[in-house]
C-alpha cells in the first residue's frame, strides 16, 4: 500500500509497504500505535518508541513523535494506500515540505481559503463569490485547531471537487 514514511532527522518520504501487521512493526521498529490525524488518515508510530529512547522526529497536533513514523489510510477496520490527494495535502501541510498557503476557485468563481476564527486559535475554509468582499464559512468543513489540519481538509475537499488552484489572489 501507498504510504509515507519519515524518519527523525530525515524528510518524508513516499513508499510502498505491505499491508501487514509484521511490515507495519518493522517499518517503525516494535510495537505500532495509531493516531487519527484526519477522518481517513492515520499515523502509525512505535508505542514503545520512549522507553527505548528513541530519536525525537516531528510534533503533529501537540503530540511529539519519536522513531520512524507512517502516515496511511485508514477505513473503518482496516488500512489502505494513501489517495494521491492525500498524499499530497499530508506532504504540504503535516511535514510542511511544500508550504504555501493556497486558495481554490470553482466552477462559479467562487474562491475558496483556510481563514483563522474570531480569536485566531481555530481554522476553517471559507468561500468568498464573486463581487463580494464578505467570506463565509463552509458547512460542509469542520473547525480545526490549527491552520494545517485546515488546509488540509480544504484541499482534499478542493481535488475532491475538481477545484482549480489560483495564485495572485
Amino acid at each position: 500500500m501507498l504510504a509515507i514514511i519519515k524518519q527523525p532527522g530525515e524528510p518524508a518520504k513516499r513508499i510502498e509497504i505491505d499491508n501487514t501487521l509484521e511490515a507495519l512493526q518493522r517499518a517503525v521498529g516494535g510495537y505500532i500505535e495509531t493516531v487519527s490525524i484526519f477522518t481517513d488518515v492515520t499515523l502509525i508510530c512505535n508505542e514503545e518508541g520512549r522507553l527505548m529512547g528513541l530519536p525525537y522526529n516531528m510534533d503533529f497536533a501537540g503530540i511529539r513523535f519519536v522513531g520512524p513514523v507512517l502516515v496511511v489510510g485508514r477505513t473503518e477496520d482496516d488500512f489502505r494506500s494513501l489517495t494521491d490527494e492525500e498524499f499530497t495535502a499530508i506532504m504540504r501541510r503535516i511535514f510542511k515540505q511544500i508550504s504555501l498557503p493556497k486558495t481554490y476557485r470553482d466552477a462559479r468563481g467562487w474562491l475558496y481559503r483556510v481563514m483563522p476564527g474570531l480569536g485566531g486559535n481555530t481554522y476553517k475554509g471559507r468561500y468568498q463569490q464573486p463581487g463580494k468582499l464578505s467570506w463565509h464559512c463552509m458547512r460542509q468543513l469542520p473547525w480545526k485547531d490549527n491552520q494545517i489540519e485546515a488546509e488540509a481538509d480544504l484541499e482534499m475537499y478542493a481535488a475532491a471537487h475538481k477545484w482549480k488552484e489560483v495564485t495572485g489572489v
